[in-house]
């Protein structure tokens, strides 16, 4: 459905004036000032509610005004008095009697009518996720977020909400990320091929050392009174050789050391001594197999801590997947009026890339498309001032409005009269 004729009278700056639009593009011209964009504002006024009205829609110093607009199935007239509002009546072809309930048939027949194509190609890339996300209905869930993220995100749009809370784990995973990566070096720092080697305590080698060298020294003690019994028997063989007369007595006592020195002889000859060999090579090694031991604890907490970062860290990536996940959950629920558009990265996606770095075509076809997707009934679009549209993107906006059998009413400010419906001073001044 489109526009057959457009008749406005004594609206804003309009005095009177009367469109047959010729073509899928009526172009209103004329200088700044003169009512041409009061045209747009015209028709959306004939069609939307009382609340998309200005305050002051009728022209200054009139009482009474009105908008008429040929829908070819419908003819659709909004009056505006200056005493009592205004009316809307709606008219089907062939039928002499208002229908009723006419502003809900125009809801259901308009759609996102003001969406404007040129506004949404020239916005930056937050002004075109705002536009967007009025059209596009996203509902994201805000208690499982604030369990995913752990707090209680600030934000209420829901791009900005999904990304505050995708930021917050970002953040958090990065800290744990540094501290894993730390982690890491420091285990790389420690010396290589250290194996489990359990600590020991020297002062109980040296207690040890000197406990055998004291058993040692008892049995030098036992060779020393061994050597003194020989050196007294050799004493007493010198005296028997010298006092004859004193052998007997010294027989006896011969006797007596020789028993005794036998006794001595079988326990000596028993006595092993103590090898020292391993409680020396303990005691020089003690502070090399400390080392390795502390080396080996040192190990063992760098290796806990780098499994506990390593955990966090990939927990927090699942958390960060959670949300992606979550996203596209939402972004697929949701009615986006051109396949292939998407948010992310704070803008407006299309095809899996930032909509800003598209070529001019590209993003004008993709703008031109929403506004027809939005409107499949009222097969309508306003372009407000588009002098800034060039040859090239015109005959894309013209190519895309024949094949889709769209009607484009745009304005541009053009003083020959010689270019589309010219307004001056709120009347038609050619054609």
């Amino acid at each position: 459905m489109k526009i057959i004729k457009f008749k406005a009278e004594n609206i804003k700056k309009l005095k009177a004036v009367e469109i047959t639009p010729d073509g899928n593009i009526v172009k209103i011209t004329g200088k700044n000032e003169q009512g041409k964009t009061t045209v747009l504002d015209a028709i959306w006024w004939a069609l939307g509610g009382t609340k998309d009205i200005q305050d002051q829609p009728l022209r200054a110093g009139q009482s009474e005004g009105k908008i008429e607009l040929n829908l070819g199935e419908l003819t659709v007239t909004r009056t505006f008095s200056a005493k009592n509002g205004g009316t809307l009546v709606i008219k089907r072809e062939g039928s002499r009697a208002p229908l009723n309930g006419p502003q809900g048939i125009l809801d259901d027949l308009m759609g996102k009518f003001t969406f404007d194509p040129m506004a949404f190609y020239k916005a930056d890339r937050k002004k075109q996720v705002e536009i967007l996300l009025g059209i596009v209905d996203l509902k994201p869930d805000v208690e499982k977020l604030e369990k995913l993220a752990g707090y209680k995100p600030r934000k209420t749009d829901p791009i900005e909400l999904i990304n505050e809370v995708y930021e917050y784990i970002f953040n958090e995973r990065t800290v744990v990320n540094r501290d894993l990566e730390k982690t890491k070096a420091k285990l790389e720092s420690l010396p290589k091929g250290v194996t489990e080697t359990k600590p020991v305590v020297t002062v109980e080698l040296i207690a040890e050392k000197e406990k055998l060298e004291k058993i040692n020294q008892g049995y030098e003690e036992r060779r020393t009174a061994l050597n003194k019994e020989k050196e007294a028997i050799d004493s007493l063989k010198t005296e028997i050789a010298t006092l004859e007369n004193q052998l007997t007595e010294k027989k006896k006592q011969l006797s007596i050391q020789e028993k005794t020195f036998g006794l001595l002889s079988d326990e000596v000859s028993l006595l092993i001594d103590m090898d020292l060999t391993e409680i020396k090579e303990k005691i020089a090694t003690a502070d090399e197999t400390n080392t390795k031991a502390k080396q080996w604890e040192d190990q063992e907490k760098v290796m806990v801590d780098l499994i506990e970062y390593q955990q966090e860290s990939d927990h927090l990536t699942g958390k960060l997947e959670e949300i992606k996940k979550y996203k596209a959950e939402l972004i697929n629920k949701a009615k986006f009026p051109v396949p292939g558009l998407d948010f992310g990265n704070g803008g407006v996606m299309y095809q899996g890339l930032p909509l800003e770095q598209a070529s001019g075509t590209a993003r004008l076809k993709v703008s031109m498309a929403i506004g027809m997707a939005l409107n499949p009934k009222l097969r309508i679009i306003q372009i407000d001032e588009a002098n800034s549209i060039d040859s090239e993107h015109m005959k894309v906006i013209e190519q895309m409005a024949a094949e889709n059998d769209f009607q484009i009413w745009m304005t541009l400010t053009d003083e020959s009269g010689q270019v589309g419906v010219y307004i001056e001073d709120g009347e038609i001044k050619n054609g």
